[in-house]
């Protein structure tokens, strides 16, 4: 991956949206297409600022950007008076201080002894001193927008809203299994015997394949079959992604993908086995809800061994009297099956599975849930719902699950509190399809049976400011899409929020920028008094069977107004969503 560095007005431009192309480097470097470094001058330079509001600021800025160095270097400061005589020679300073050209002097200097490919800049005596520093020191120096005409010419570069490829999920064809085969070959040396065995499942006829193809290629594939008789229990027995998608979202979505339609069709509980060697996986699937619920030691062979994971499903809705119900629920899902329950919601266990094998975490051998205390009606970060408590004889290990948590891990639950507050946010048309497609327009183009979204199961949005620590993480939230009042789609599908942060324009797209659609100019519209604006990540976004019509909308809520974010109580959310087809 190209390394560049930025001058310290390339730092600037780049945050303050002083040019396309600094954003667009930006942009670049936050995707991982580039790698974009700045030296520690660029602090240095911050902290001589005497406007105090905008050197705290920019300080936040740089400190967003890695370093091109861990720590000072000898190597640099014996460096830095060749290259001041490289690129500016002897004579006067002129226009400049002889201070500002000793500081680009070490700019240059920290960028060839960290190795950068580029040096990035706009000042005219360092772009004329190009082929020296190259000839001398293999530096290259290209302004933003000669760096982008190389990079053009080498893969796409990000403008505007994120160019994801085209995703589809779909049933796997018969005549496919020699592609199939073709997918997997990487992991086929860890299994003994592997040929017969994906030839076995994959023509097994209770088995489901399901494969995410982009741009018309395979790009993954994952294979299903029920293990209990009435369908409820699966072992997921293949799941895997090509090399070439492993890092743009297919396997997520596609797990995503999956989770949904067992959900659909009321599957209480997913096995998958990965191997040691495959260890990656185990955090892949865990931030989906699985569990680490055993091991099977020398499985495949004395140096590997099978780590077995499952993911539980809990089904309706829990209010605030059902919280010692869902509190039991949740102890047997971690594999402790109840043994006293005081009737408040204070429950105790002891493990099934031995403790040593319990990821939840290992080595603590009873349970204790009980229902969070007072629940404050703003809380930004997420309202604690559960305190979960590991015993292991005096030490113990305290965990608590919030909202986001507990309806993402145990998907598809819900939490339907009296209190809990839920969002409608209008979203204009160009913008939500960039970020997510919705089920009447994926049917007309593909048809029932295919899943055609956007790669990322998280996304981030911006608005102005508004309902501050009411919308938070795990709050649901249903999208509205419009163009204008008389041009609106309606509500197209849910999410659930993930984190809300208000910050300066510049901090949250440093943030949020490969999630996101906007630039830092977009954002600025909307900014409040404070010059703020508010980001919110959202996730596991499920588009409902037909978008709500306003009409509609207003039958269930007095009053709405499609402008900005607004407030309803968690009932209506319910409503809505049924009405729009949300599955149960």
């Amino acid at each position: 991956m190209i390394r560049l560095v930025l001058d310290m007005n390339g730092i600037i431009g780049t945050l303050e949206g002083e040019s396309d192309a600094w954003v667009r480097l930006l942009r670049s470097g936050i995707l991982h297409q580039i790698d974009l470094r700045v030296t520690s001058v660029a602090a240095v330079e911050v902290a001589e600022d005497h406007d105090s509001a905008r050197r705290e600021r920019r300080m936040r800025q740089v400190q967003g950007f890695p370093p091109i160095l861990d720590g000072s270097s000898v190597e640099v400061g014996r460096l830095v008076p060749e290259i001041y005589t490289l690129v500016f020679g002897t004579k006067s300073p002129e226009s400049r201080s002889r201070s500002n050209r000793e500081a680009d002097a070490r700019h240059l200097a920290e960028a060839i002894v960290g190795r950068a490919d580029i040096f990035v800049t706009l000042d005219q005596e360092i772009l004329d001193a190009s082929e020296r520093l190259t000839s001398q020191h293999g530096l290259r120096v290209r302004t933003p927008e000669s760096v982008l005409s190389e990079m053009v010419a080498q893969r796409p570069v990000v403008s505007g809203a994120l160019p994801l490829p085209n995703i589809l999920i779909r049933f796997a064809k018969g005549d496919e299994f020699t592609a199939a085969r073709a997918l997997v070959e990487p992991i086929a040396k860890i299994y003994p015997a592997f040929d017969d065995w994906f030839g076995n499942i994959w023509g097994d006829p209770a088995a489901q394949r399901k494969v995410a193809t982009v741009d018309d290629r395979l790009a993954a594939i994952s294979i299903s079959k029920p293990k209990s008789a009435d369908g409820k229990v699966v072992k997921l027995s293949t799941f895997f992604v090509g090399d070439a998608n492993r890092d743009n979202g297919v396997g997520q979505h596609l797990l995503f993908h999956e989770i949904r339609a067992w959900a659909q069709r009321g599957v209480r509980k997913v096995m998958v086995t990965v191997s040691s060697k495959e260890s990656e996986l185990v955090a892949f699937f865990r931030s989906f809800g699985f569990l680490v619920e055993g091991v099977s030691p020398r499985r495949y062979d004395d140096a590997t061994m099978e780590i077995i994971l499952a993911r539980h499903f809990l089904y309706g809705e829990y209010g605030l009297a059902q919280m010692p119900d869902l509190a039991q629920e949740i102890a047997k899902v971690l594999g402790y099956p109840v043994v006293a329950d005081d009737g408040l919601g204070h429950l105790d266990g002891t493990p099934v599975v031995p403790a040593s094998l319990n990821p939840e975490p290992v080595r603590f051998g009873s349970l204790s849930i009980s229902v969070a205390g007072d629940w404050p009606p703003e809380a930004p970060q997420g309202r604690p719902v559960l305190s979960v408590i590991w015993h292991n004889g005096d030490e113990e290990r305290r965990a608590t699950w919030d909202e986001l948590d507990i309806e993402a891990r145990l998907y598809p639950v819900r939490l339907a509190f009296e209190d809990r507050d839920a969002f409608i946010i209008p979203i204009k048309m160009r913008w939500a399809k960039a970020l997510f497609e919705w089920r009447e327009a994926q049917l007309a183009l593909f048809g029932p049976e295919a899943d055609k979204r956007f790669l990322r199961v998280d996304n981030v949005y911006y608005f102005r400011p508004r309902h501050e620590g009411r919308l938070r993480r795990g709050s649901p939230v249903l999208f509205y899409v419009t163009d204008s009042p008389r041009a609106a789609v309606g509500i197209v599908g849910s999410a659930l929020v993930e984190s809300v942060e208000v910050e300066d324009p510049e901090t949250l797209f440093i943030r949020y920028g490969d999630l996101g659609i906007y630039t830092v100019a977009e954002i600025c519209n909307h900014l409040n008094a404070d010059g703020h604006a508010m980001a919110v990540r959202f996730t596991w976004f499920e588009a409902f069977e037909r978008p709500i019509t306003l009409d509609r909308i207003k039958k269930f809520v007095k009053g709405f107004n499609p402008i900005s974010a607004f407030r309803i109580p968690y009932n209506l959310y319910g409503a809505l969503s049924g009405d729009g087809g949300h599955p149960k």
